[in-house]
């Protein structure tokens, strides 16, 4: 049994391949000061096998021969000259024991010793010590031997602290000597937990490496450091989320590709958008026609798939170039023309009644008529139908009003049973549609059971192109259901009908669809009210939320609003489960004002959910320390003293991390998207007159041939100052390379971003150097336009107003429209709002104007004086 919990906590590979050497370190490590006793006093109860385990490796490097000559593990002790033996076998999934496999270059073969190891080769036991005994309590923690045991996906799970193939990475590539200057830097702590506590306060030196050891040390560093950043967490009670991923398939940003053009043969590069069924509510606008796409600049790496993994949405790129309607469509699409321009006018003012939803008078009506129906069905006989088929559509209609769903979605509705096991973390059932949780001391208890809420899945939109897998390691933490709190007593009815009909398994209404919308239809006839329609009622919850935030995202996530989540703004956001709790709550002290007091209770109550920090939405968030990490390295090597003399090499390498860092700096603060040759702000920096005033520039960053779509952006002094910084590093970037004629300026002046190639031509900066620099720098495949989530999430937890944030990052915002002609948006706020919270995001990442190393030390001096 200790062998098996052996081979779960260290996350061995199925088939052993090259684990007699593995086992061989492992036992290493196992007798080393960090494995004793004193220095695991914070570890959990696997400390125990301990002793077994050095006994059972001892007892594999005896019979190592004989273990490969086993059927089945003929790979036991396999060894390739100048290989890794797992790189290929499963490498990254299991990535701890492919780092323990490995040996510094300059240590012993055999067991270490301290008089035989150099600093480098005793720092580098000792991290693979740490990581190993991390991992092993994260895993003790996180996951189940059994599931160990059973599964055979691809994917490495649990995460335990995080995916391993980065971290197991960044410690193989440590074992070289040329590394050790970084390892000797190491904190030397017997105890893991003091050891992380002293890592996370280190600041490396880089003093004296090549430039090459520094950015690519500093990058592996980061790695360790984030992974033992999440093991502190894991220490403290945080579980991290273990899938977060979904809808990889489907159309590209809901466009399905054709090949033809509308029933003819021709060029690929068309789209067809899904048409939107109609509304048969007349009271509701819906869009008509179906819309044609083409993709103009194929050329230009824009087409939809390449667009998404930019990490934008696909449907910023294409352009519509004409509208299919049938004839009864066209009916009436000339006065609509009439129209449009007083629809333009009224949308940008805050109207006190709008037709298209119900009024509070209304709603209340409404859920009274549906509480009776239900009422009654309870006072009477399961056997009488027509009363059951009222209390059914009393059901969906509460449903409806007080969760927001459509009536398809309502009647669907099931339910999910969980253990009740007291102070244990609640997992959460993950389905396509809502879902009524119930808790009992055992599964289909009905008499004992009770309503923890309704369950909602986590909407994003529909991506074609898969997420690279290692993003996860960046990415903020992200859930795919949440729980909504019982405010109406809706789930506390649910339960009562399955105890009234004695169902503990309950999967919809078992009623025709048919028969359902007409119970609901004849509830809402003693009203005769014409405008309370089922469109209406389900619309609700999300038109409230909408009016009090201003949020269109947060209101589709809260009602798992699945045909809003291809939206173009939902790949752009987030929100925390905490918020969509808070939101649904406040929301619902409007929706049904009786309730009142129940809601305020609620905002009371703790969290319902788990992770209540963990997101909904876009599928990529970067993590706010992992920027700061960024700028941070990028800043520290920028920085450090270098020799006189540095090679052409160096100097070209030194020019595309300042180039990468100015480039950061500008998209940061301005939410510019990536594009080539991305100059908008430094030119407009550059002509700009010499006064005191602030800078404020028309961004043009997804203009296309057919379309303008400017938006106005401030420049704040310190880019400005970058901007001063990167003019001198240009100046004097000839000077240090064995150049004559002045060959960089070969662009002219219009192109001041450019690239450095080996043969010694310059390009300007494209989206594509960009990616490949930032996968470079840092280790991971961030998408170019990492920056724009990031920001709009940064934007959102300082406060800022979502008009504000649409503004900013160029999304047009619902009501006050801020290019609109009659608009009513308050451009003075919006840039002192929006000021504060980008100082703000500013100094927390670090950033800061940075003159360059080849610039002379006076000018440099000379450039930072007013």
């Amino acid at each position: 049994m200790a062998l098996r919990r052996l081979l779960w906590l260290i996350n061995a590979h199925p088939n052993l391949i090259a684990h007699a050497q593995i086992f061989q370190n492992i036992q290493n490590l196992l007798s080393s000061p960090i494995f004793t006793e004193s220095s695991l006093n914070w570890a959990s109860e696997w400390k125990t096998d301990i002793p077994s385990w050095i006994q059972m490796c001892n007892w594999m490097q005896t019979n190592r021969t004989k273990l490969a000559q086993t059927p089945g593990l003929t790979g036991f002790d396999r060894y390739v000259d100048g290989k890794h033996p797992l790189v290929g076998e499963g490498v990254d999934r299991h990535g701890v024991v492919s780092a323990i496999w490995s040996s510094h270059e300059s240590g012993p073969t055999s067991k270490p010793q301290q008089s035989q190891l150099d600093h480098g080769a005793n720092a580098y036991f000792a991290l693979q010590g740490h990581l190993l005994v991390s991992y092993i309590d994260c895993r003790f923690r996180l996951s189940k031997l059994e599931f160990y045991e059973s599964y055979s996906g691809d994917d490495e799970r649990p995460i335990a602290p995080t995916r391993t193939g980065v971290v197991g990475l960044a410690v193989r590539e440590l074992s070289f000597q040329i590394y050790s200057p970084l390892l000797n830097q190491l904190p030397v702590n017997a105890s893991t937990t003091d050891f992380v506590g002293d890592l996370v306060d280190l600041h490396l030196r880089l003093t004296g490496l090549s430039f090459e050891v520094a950015e690519v040390g500093s990058r592996h560093m980061a790695a360790i450091l984030r992974y033992f950043k999440r093991f502190k967490r894991v220490l403290n009670g945080w579980q991290p989320p273990q899938k977060l991923r979904r809808g990889w398939g489907g159309g590209s940003g809901g466009h399905t590709r054709v090949h033809g053009f509308v029933q003819a043969s021709g060029p690929q590069g068309v789209y067809l958008d899904d048409p939107v069924a109609p509304c048969s509510d007349t009271d509701i606008p819906s869009p008509i026609g179906q819309k044609i796409y083409v993709n103009v600049d194929s050329q230009n790496d824009d087409d939809p798939n390449s667009v998404e993994e930019s990490g934008l949405a696909p449907d910023e790129t294409l352009e519509e170039v004409f509208c299919l309607y049938t004839p009864t469509e066209l009916q009436g699409r000339i006065y609509a023309l009439r129209l449009r321009q007083l629809a333009a006018e009224s949308s940008a003012q805050s109207l006190p009644f709008d037709y298209s939803r119900l009024t509070t008078e209304e709603r209340s009506k409404v859920d009274e008529l549906a509480n009776k129906a239900i009422n009654a069905y309870f006072q009477g006989m399961p056997t009488d139908k027509p009363a059951r088929q009222n209390a059914v559509g009393g059901l969906i209609i509460r449903l409806m009003l007080c969760l927001g769903q459509p009536l398809e979605i309502a009647r669907d509705i099931s339910c999910a049973w969980i253990q009740h096991i007291p102070d244990a973390p609640v997992t959460l059932p993950v389905r396509n549609a809502i879902t009524l949780v119930l808790s009992a001391p055992s599964v289909g208890d009905l008499q004992q059971a009770s309503v923890l809420g309704f369950c909602l899945p986590a909407i994003q939109p529909e991506y074609k192109t898969a997420l690279p897998e290692n993003l996860e390691e960046i990415d903020q933490d992200a859930v795919e259901s949440f729980l909504l709190p019982d405010l109406f007593g809706v789930g506390v009815q649910l339960l009562q009908f399955l105890k009234f009909e004695s169902a503990s398994d309950f999967n919809g209404f078992r009623m025709h669809n048919q028969t359902i919308s007409t119970a609901v239809n004849q509830l809402c006839a003693p009203l005769k009210n014409e405008r309370i329609t089922a469109h209406k009622i389900s619309r609700s919850l999300q038109t409230i939320i909408r009016d009090q935030t201003g949020d269109q995202v947060l209101g589709w996530i809260v009602t798992a609003d699945q045909q809003n989540a291809r939206q173009a703004r939902m790949h752009y956001n987030r929100r925390t489960v905490q918020k969509i709790e808070q939101a649904y709550v406040h929301a619902s002290r409007r929706l049904l004002p009786r309730f009142r007091k129940r809601t305020i209770s609620a905002l009371n109550n703790p969290p319902l959910n788990p992770l209540i920090s963990a997101g909904v939405g876009a599928r990529f968030v970067i993590t706010f320390d992992e920027v700061k990490d960024i700028i941070g390295r990028l800043k520290d090597q920028l920085t450090e003293r270098y020799r006189a003399d540095m090679t052409e090499r160096e100097v070209r390498r030194y020019h595309s991390q300042y180039l990468l860092y100015t480039h950061l700096y500008q998209s940061i603060l301005s939410s510019m998207r990536a594009i080539n040759q991305p100059y908008d702000l430094y030119h407009a920096w550059a002509h700009a007159a010499k006064s005191k005033q602030d800078i404020h520039c028309s961004l043009s960053d997804k203009d296309s041939r057919y379309t303008d779509r400017a938006r106005l952006a401030p420049l704040l002094d310190q880019l400005a100052e970058q901007f001063a910084n990167f003019r001198l590093h240009l100046e004097y970037l000839p000077s240090k390379l064995p150049m004559s004629e002045p060959w960089i300026f070969a662009l002219g002046p219009d192109h001041p971003f450019f690239v450095i190639l080996a043969n010694h031509q310059v390009q300007p900066l494209t989206t594509r150097w960009l990616k490949e620099a930032l996968k470079h720098f840092t280790g991971f495949d961030i998408p170019v336009n990492f920056h724009r989530a990031f920001l709009a999430s940064e934007l959102f937890i300082r406060g800022c107003p979502i008009e504000v944030i649409d503004a900013h990052v160029g999304h047009a915002n619902i009501g006050e429209l801020p290019f609109g002609k009659c608009s009513t948006f308050d451009y003075d706020r919006h840039f002192r709002l929006l000021t504060s919270a980008l100082l703000d995001i500013h100094d927390a990442l670090g950033l800061e104007p940075i003159g360059s190393r080849l610039v002379p030390f006076k000018v440099r001096l000379g450039a930072k004086k007013p």
